[in-house]
Order: C-alpha cells, then structure tokens, then sequence
C-alpha cells in the first residue's frame, strides 16, 4: 500500500546544504537523499528520492513507514 502525505501536514520546508552521503556515480538508487527537509509532527525531515529510469518519487520516513510526498514540494 502506498502512503502519501497530506499537504496540510508540512508546517515548513527548507532547503539545506547537499548530503554528501547516499550517492552513488550512476545517480539511481532507492534512497538518495536531497537538500530538501520538511517539518512534519514538529520534527525536520530529510526528503529521499528512489531514482530508476527517468522517474524519481519522493518520500520521508514517518513513524518507520515511507510516506510519498508526491507534489506537494
């Protein structure tokens, strides 16, 4: 099942220097980390990527579970 987040749930966004882990040279994976951070439940978020092909999704992890945050960024 696949969960998203409602968008009324991000009380802020912020745009972060670039992790310097997670990456790998080809630029596919299943959890690339972004600048990107959303606070969500009063607690800052990093925003992941999984990359195959030409189309990414984003998602943060939220009690255990990925949670997509589709385009709500």
């Amino acid at each position: 099942m696949i969960t998203y987040l409602e968008p009324n749930r991000i009380e802020a966004k912020k745009v972060t220097a670039m992790p310097t882990y997670g990456r790998n040279a080809d630029g596919y994976g299943s959890k690339i980390p972004t600048s990107m951070m959303v606070l969500v439940e009063g607690r800052w978020r990093r925003v992941y990527v999984t990359q195959y092909s030409n189309a990414g999704s984003a998602w943060i992890t939220l009690n255990k579970e990925k949670v997509f945050v589709g385009d709500t960024l």
